[in-house]
């Protein structure tokens, strides 16, 4: 009895079970509308591409600008005796290469040789030079670099200014410490501290010369006058001539005698004559004047 019982009790349960059991939804319809709106497609960013690398200057110092094939070889050499520390063998090289093509850049190697050896106001013009020629043919670069370096040896020089007074004699020669400058009513000249000879010299050879000291950073002006001969006092061999005759002419104007009297007369009367037209000497040296413009130092010199 209780057997037939549990096999109802399972059999009900079963039933429940399978009405409770969720039933599968009914499929979807299909949608086949085609959808025709533009699809926003963005192409995918392209990897950046690597800038492309500038290519770095040429040291205006290292590159040869000539076209000389001797000259190139003992540059190179040069450069390789500086890697080698050897100094003074690299500026013989250089300027060998310099006499073989006037290369700016040998040029800009020679001038810092200037500079290394002391020689400030020489590499100031080397490398002054070397910008003006760099300009001209069309090399900006080399010619900033020269002027920078021309700039900063500015520092370390004095300046001397030369005025010439007028007329100004054609064929004058002005020099400073043996160097040829310009001949001009006023020249500007940087020179290295110390020791200044300035000498001008005109056609006929009058001249006129100073020797003084300047200092870093000072300012020097020189004044020459014309330089053209004058006459100077007579000469003093034809006064002492003269001297002589007035003299003795007077003393025979004491004499007694008539006839020596009349020519102590005529002796003193050429003795006056003679020391009129006794020739003058020439002047062939003039005096030069030197003055601190700069108000440091003091300046040295002499007549010569």
């Amino acid at each position: 009895m209780r057997g037939a019982l549990s096999i109802a009790i399972v059999l009900v349960l079963a039933r429940v079970a399978v009405a409770e059991e969720p039933k599968p939804d009914a499929p979807k319809p299909t949608d086949t509308t085609v959808d025709t709106r533009p699809v926003d497609t963005k192409p995918a960013p392209k990897p950046a591409e690597p800038k492309p690398t500038e290519p770095k200057p040429e040291n205006p110092f290292d590159a040869y600008s000539g076209a000389n094939t001797r000259a190139r070889e003992l540059f190179d050499a040069a450069k390789q005796q500086l890697r080698d520390g050897n100094q003074a063998g690299a500026c013989t090289k250089f300027g060998e290469s310099y006499k073989q093509e006037e290369a700016t850049s040998t040029q800009l190697n020679l001038a810092r040789c200037r500079e290394n050896e002391g020689k400030h106001a020489e590499a100031w013009r080397m490398f002054q030079d070397a910008a003006e020629r760099a300009r001209s043919s069309g090399f900006e670069d080399r010619a900033k670099v020269a002027l920078g370096a021309a700039t900063a040896l500015e520092e370390r020089l004095a300046t001397v200014v030369i005025r010439l007074a007028a007329p100004i004699a054609p064929g004058t020669v002005v020099t400073v410490n043996d160097r040829i400058v310009d001949t001009a009513p006023e020249v500007r000249e940087l020179v290295d501290p110390g020791t200044v000879l300035v000498t001008a010299k005109g056609p006929t050879g009058v001249t006129s010369t100073k020797t003084f000291r300047t200092f870093v950073k000072t300012t020097f002006k020189v004044d020459v006058p014309t330089l053209q001969e004058r006459e100077a006092g007579r000469k003093p061999a034809w006064i002492a001539l003269s001297a002589v005759a007035v003299v003795g002419g007077a003393i025979a104007l004491g004499a007694g005698s008539g006839a020596v009297r009349l020519v102590g007369g005529a002796v003193m009367a050429g003795g006056v004559a003679l020391f009129l037209l006794a020739p003058r000497e020439r002047t062939m040296v003039v005096p030069m004047l030197v003055s601190n413009e700069s108000g440091t130092g003091i300046a040295l010199g002499g007549r010569f």
